[in-house]
């Protein structure tokens, strides 16, 4: 039975490979989308799609090697479980990766470098949310350096904030925080580590947990409020722990190791709940500890450490700088009453260097190309760029001037042409001589207003189309200064009601004119709307037409919409009383503008696809639809098109490396037979 398991597992794990295979590149001037493979150098932007949308996969993979992603401080997020935020493959060799800037959070591993990776540098990023490795080192070659990091905030039941494990060397870690994990910082199985100012807190196991490390350093890091402390254990030897702060943990210093041999020096281990150290083998030397309760240790000519807690050294260098200390003279510390350099702890002042060989500071010289730029920096004469000593034109990397465009085939900037409608009008903007004429997008619209109307027109929000004057120059839908005319669709009428009468005259409501002389005999039509038929009001006891939008009106009834705004009659309050593709903005019907994409339910909902590449290999856009591809007999999809299936060649390999096991599979069963 686990035989054919195996041989199951292994025909998937080559199906997996081998879809990877087809994976996208992105890198360079090509934006990253989820699952895709970094092949260059690339800082993420706002167009690169694996910062706005949660990755159902992988975030990225990198497969080469002198290459940096700078996230850029944007985000990559995870949606699945199992899955990596940015990492390298097992089966690669992979050297000087820089992973920085990166916000990365609900994955499995943050950050895992895998397979034969070295020399890679992972700089301030922020991970949370992982339920495995915040940032993982595999089988690495080593040196590597995590510096900046934060890593808080994983699951509290397996996650370890960063974990170094099966490197062979020198990997350093340095100035990261890692708290609320299940462990802060691991390492295990590797040599030379230096693990040097981190703060690793409120972890639910061992703030750094060193398991099976040789030679390695792990000094002047914070640590509080854990299960365990510092805790060494598992066959460790020969490993420095200098100046760190353990505090408020249930152990605080814990050597759990049957090798003896490690230097513990200046710690200061108090609040343990248990015991501030516990160590289980004699043989290893230190002194200058602070702590209270210390089983099975002794300093140097001390029974138990030489402070305690309560009343812990006052010792100072002579500058003031107490012991463990650095001095504000960088790079000098106080160590054990003596300034010393130690630039890679303390740092260096501005402008100068560390030299790790003597840990002490210099003046670096700074090269420069010939208008004072900075090598593999941008000249403020935008896009050049000083490469080598040498300024070239780089507008992918350094931008161009405000108005210009960077060409990427040359890296040089340049002047677009600005778009216009066919009378010349820009995008986006008004016709300078024909109103109310709107470019969108290349086409000339009515759009009344905000473009305004001709002064003999006026504005009908509801088609945004002007319309022109009655024979007066009376606006339409208006009064015209000659009482009681109103300027009905383009025709004079009398309507008295509403536009009023001379001075000497009185409205006849019956037939909306004006008269002079005796009052007419009141016939009463109405004396309410309800009175009246369908599409008519009550006004002053004779049922009128409703009026049309824009006209003057007193109460909803008098609208033929039903709807009376600010004394006039307006088009709609509720997008339902528009059509399918309209929408009610400021009490008018308005077209829903969609240029990419199909209008449901008065939304835009962007196409499916614009090119056979926004859909899976063996498909096709067809009418921005994904169409699977429907092969002749012989024929397979690949790559959106039918080729031939033909025997595998050098591209296929995986493929043919498949076959080969599955007829190596049956050979067996079928011999398994005769033997049996």
């Amino acid at each position: 039975m686990s035989r054919y398991l195996c041989i199951g597992t292994l025909l998937l794990a080559m199906l997996i490979l081998t879809n990877g295979a087809y994976a996208a590149t992105c890198g360079g001037t090509t934006p990253c989308s989820c699952g895709d493979t970094l092949t260059t150098s690339r800082t993420l932007t706002a167009s690169d799609p694996v910062t706005t949308t949660p990755c159902p996969w992988n975030g990225l993979e990198i497969n080469t090697s002198i290459a940096i992603l700078d996230c850029g401080g944007r985000s990559i997020t995870g949606s699945a479980t199992g899955m990596n935020g940015v990492y390298t493959p097992n089966n690669l060799a992979v050297l000087y990766v820089t992973i920085k800037n990166c916000r990365i959070s609900n994955f499995y591993n943050g950050i895992w470098m895998g397979g034969t990776s070295a020399f890679t540098t992972i700089s301030s990023n922020t991970i949370t949310g992982i339920t495995n490795a915040g940032v993982l080192i595999n089988r690495s070659i080593g040196n590597n350096i995590i510096e900046h990091n934060v890593v808080s905030n994983n699951d509290a039941t397996y996650a370890v904030g960063i974990w170094i494990i099966n490197s062979m060397a020198n990997d350093i870690v340095v100035n990261n925080t890692a708290n609320n994990n299940a462990w802060g910082i691991a390492v295990e199985d590797t040599a030379g580590t230096q693990v040097k100012n981190n703060t690793a807190n409120s972890n639910t196991n061992s703030g750094i947990d060193i398991y099976y490390v040789r030679h390695s350093t792990i000094e002047n890091n914070t640590i509080l409020s854990n299960k365990n402390g510092i805790k060494v254990w598992g066959g460790a030897f020969s490993n420095s722990l200098l100046r760190n702060t353990v505090k408020l943990n249930g152990i605080g210093i814990e050597l759990d190791s049957s090798v003896a041999t490690h230097t513990v020096d200046s710690n200061t281990v108090c609040n343990s709940t248990t015991n501030d150290f516990s160590v289980a083998s004699s043989g290893h030397s230190g002194t200058n500890n602070i702590c209270d309760n210390a089983v099975g240790w002794n300093d140097q000519g001390t029974t138990g450490c030489t402070y305690s807690c309560a009343a812990p050294p006052p010792s100072t260098c002579t500058d003031g700088t107490a012991y463990g200390q650095c001095s504000t003279t960088l790079p000098q510390y106080c160590q054990s009453g003596t300034l010393v350099d130690m630039c890679s702890t303390c740092g260096c002042p501005t402008g100068q260097s560390c030299n790790t060989t003597n840990e002490g500071c210099y003046v670096p010289p700074t090269p420069t190309c010939t208008d004072g730029t900075s090598y593999g920096q941008c000249s403020t004469t935008l896009p050049q760029y000083c490469q080598s000593g040498t300024l070239v034109d780089n507008c992918s990397t350094c931008g161009c001037p405000t108005g210009q465009s960077c060409n990427t085939t040359n890296e040089s900037c340049y002047i677009p042409p600005t778009p216009t409608c066919q009378d010349g009008t820009p995008y986006g903007q008004c016709s300078a001589v024909t109103k109310p004429y709107y470019c969108l997008n290349g086409t000339i619209v009515n759009r009344c207003t905000v473009c305004d109307c001709p002064p003999t027109g006026t504005c009908n929000p509801s088609d945004e189309i002007c319309y022109p004057a009655c024979a007066d120059g009376t606006p339409y839908y208006q009064c015209s200064i000659t009482m009681p005319q109103f300027c009905d669709g383009g025709t004079l009428v009398d309507k008295c009601q509403v536009c009023r009468c001379p001075a000497g005259q009185t409205c006849d409501v019956t037939t909306n004119s004006c008269y002079t002389g005796p009052t007419p005999p009141v016939v009463l039509q109405c004396s309410v709307d309800a009175d009246c038929g369908a599409g008519k009001y009550c006004r002053t006891g004779a049922c009128a037409t409703q009026e049309p939008v824009g006209t003057a009106c007193d109460r909803d009834e008098q609208c033929a919409s039903g709807h009376c705004i600010d004394s006039a009659c307006v088009e709609c309050l509720e997008d339902t009383e528009c059509g399918g593709t309209q929408k009610c903005e400021d009490y008018a019907c308005a077209d829903i503008i969609c240029p990419e994409g199909d209008i449901v339910d008065r939304g835009c909902v962007p196409y499916e696809c614009t090119e056979d590449a926004n859909c899976a290999e063996t498909q096709e856009c067809v009418s921005n639809k994904c169409i699977g591809l429907a092969c002749p007999e012989g024929q397979v999809a690949r790559a959106h098109a039918c080729v031939g299936a033909a025997l595998p060649g050098v591209g296929d390999g995986l493929w043919m490396y498949a076959a080969v096991i599955v007829v190596i599979i049956i050979l067996i069963i079928l011999a398994a037979k005769f033997i049996f």
